[in-house]
C-alpha cells in the first residue's frame, strides 16, 4: 500500500444490487442474502447446483447475474475462494466484501488463500471490505454484513470504523441511542484501510463524527494525513487502540 489516500467507497453506501457467490442455506452465504436483500435489494446468489437461497433465485456462475451488481460478496473457503475471485474480476467486478478467511481458515491452506486473494485484489486495484471481517452495515439499507442488524439501528450522522467484528455487532445493538452512518468492520484491511475510511468519511458531507476501535495503524503516514484532514473539517474523530503494550 502507499501513502495515499483512497476514497472509493460510495458503492457501497448506496447499494441496489448484490451478488452472493457461495448461497447458502445456511451460514455467511445466508446470512449476507438476507442482509443484501433487505430494505429493498435485488440480491442473486451464485452456486453451481443451486436454483434458490434463502427465498432468492441461484445462477450457477458470477457470469450469469442477469444484472451488474453494485458490490460482490463471497462466502467461500480457502478451497474454493480464490479461482471464484479471479471468474469475479474476470467478469469485470471490482467492489467486494469478503467476510471470511479467519480463524476458520487455519494452516497452510488457509495462509497460501489469504496470500492469493490479498495479491489478486491489490492487483486489480479492487476495493473490499475485509477479508476477515464482519462487513459493512447501513442503517434501512442493503447491506453486505455477516451478523445480525438489529431493528434500532438506525441513521444518523456517527460513523464507526472498527477492527474487531465482535465490537462491530455490539455496536450495532446499541438501539436508538446513536444514530449511525454506518459500520464497517474493517478485518485484514486487505486493499483499503482504516486511513483510507476515515478520509472517505471526512469527506461525506452526512458524516459529523467518526470513531474508530483499531487493533493496529498499517500506514501512519496516510492516517496522520485523514486525521489533519478531520481537523481542517472540524470534524471531531475518537480513537480506542488496543493492544498490550503501556501506550495501548
Amino acid at each position: 500500500m502507499t501513502d495515499a489516500l483512497r476514497m472509493d467507497f460510495a458503492p457501497l453506501l448506496d447499494i441496489r444490487r448484490a451478488a452472493v457467490v457461495g448461497a447458502s442455506e445456511r451460514g455467511p452465504g445466508y446470512t449476507l442474502l438476507c442482509n443484501l436483500g433487505a430494505h429493498g435489494g435485488e440480491v442473486v446468489g451464485v452456486h453451481p447446483t443451486r436454483e434458490e437461497a434463502a427465498g432468492h433465485r441461484c445462477v450457477p456462475s458470477i457470469h450469469d447475474v442477469p444484472f451488474q451488481p453494485d458490490v460482490v460478496a463471497i462466502a467461500l473457503g480457502p478451497r474454493t475462494i480464490v479461482p471464484a475471485l479471479d471468474e469475479a474480476l474476470a467478469a469485470g467486478h471490482r467492489v467486494f466484501a469478503i467476510p471470511g478467511l479467519g480463524a476458520e481458515a487455519a494452516g497452510e491452506e488457509g495462509d497460501a488463500a489469504r496470500a492469493a486473494v490479498r495479491e489478486r485484489l491489490r492487483a486489480a486495484d479492487a476495493v473490499c471490505v475485509g477479508i476477515n471481517c464482519m462487513g459493512i452495515a447501513v442503517p434501512e439499507r442493503p447491506s453486505p454484513w455477516m451478523g445480525t442488524i438489529c431493528p434500532g439501528f438506525r441513521e444518523g450522522g456517527v460513523a464507526a470504523i472498527v477492527g474487531s467484528g465482535s465490537i462491530g455487532e455490539a455496536v450495532l445493538a446499541l438501539g436508538p441511542r446513536v444514530g449511525f452512518r454506518d459500520v464497517v468492520s474493517i478485518g485484514a484491511e486487505t486493499s483499503r484501510d482504516a486511513a483510507d475510511w476515515l478520509a472517505f468519511r471526512v469527506e461525506d458531507e452526512r458524516t459529523r463524527a467518526i470513531g474508530l476501535f483499531l487493533e493496529a495503524v498499517r500506514r501512519p503516514e496516510a492516517f496522520r494525513a485523514a486525521l489533519e484532514c478531520a481537523a481542517e473539517a472540524g470534524k471531531p474523530v475518537v480513537v480506542l487502540k488496543v493492544g498490550r503494550s503501556e501506550v495501548a
